[in-house]
């Protein structure tokens, strides 16, 4: 018999006593390794955010500061960004024009002979049935002053990574 006495259930109780140990650890061991990973892998993914923050704060900067009115909207039409030059063509602040479709916002849009352009056929619509309208002449009259200004629209659409029409720009 294996065990024929107190000292060998002893030994066995010992032997096992040692491996659950140095189970414990190795498992231990294993943890701390997971944690350290796992904090790494945390500074990391924060160095990563702080840096595209700091691009998205760059590039609306770049965009807040060039002297084009440049906006975007989504498939529906609806705009989802305007710069600070785009505010003051439309004569509207972010909550008065961010969720507003390009029709609803850009009332008043006219021919430079004072015809009403139907909705359909201003710039962002035909972009967002694929068309590029280059030098599209309208009149835009400011809703707070009223002033009537002739503006010249270039209008694209933007696109998903497999070519369909997300919005226009």
């Amino acid at each position: 018999m294996l065990l024929e006495s107190a000292t060998d259930l002893t030994l066995a109780f010992v032997a096992a006593a040692v491996i659950g140990l140095a189970l414990g650890v190795f498992g231990m061991i294993v943890a701390a390794r997971s944690k350290a990973e796992v904090k790494r892998a945390e500074e990391e993914l924060a160095q990563a955010d702080r840096r595209v923050e700091h691009a998205e704060r760059r590039a609306g900067s770049i965009l807040n500061a060039i002297p084009v009115a440049l906006v975007e909207t989504d498939i529906t039409g609806k705009f989802i960004f305007a710069n600070r030059t785009a505010h003051q063509l439309l004569g509207r602040k972010d909550s008065e024009l961010i969720g507003l479709r390009f029709h609803s916002a850009t009332w008043g849009i006219t021919y430079p002979d004072g015809r009403l352009i139907p909705p359909d056929l201003l710039p962002a619509a035909r972009a967002l049935r694929g068309q590029t309208v280059k030098g599209f002449q309208h009149v835009v009259a400011h809703p707070g002053t009223r002033r009537r200004m002739l503006v010249s629209a270039t209008a694209m659409p933007v696109t998903n990574e497999v070519g369909e029409v997300v919005g226009s720009t």
